[in-house]
């Protein structure tokens, strides 16, 4: 529980990523919803120290394999 400044772009921006390349609508829902849920698993105990948004960048390598 919390608040996770930039969660909804990233979100955003992975969703229409794989819509564009051709996943379905729920496909591309549900690869940006696991995606931003990993991102925010991975920091809870660093919340403190990305206040300014998710850790994303760590776990790009996730979006083309």
């Amino acid at each position: 529980k919390g608040i996770f400044y930039g969660a909804g772009d990233v979100f955003s921006s992975v969703f229409v990523a794989e819509y564009v390349c051709g996943k379905t609508f729920e496909q591309a829902a549900e690869n940006a919803s696991d995606f931003v849920s990993v991102c925010i698993s991975d920091m809870k105990d660093e919340h403190e120290k990305y206040w300014y948004g998710i850790n994303f960048e760590r776990h790009l390598r996730r979006l083309t394999t």
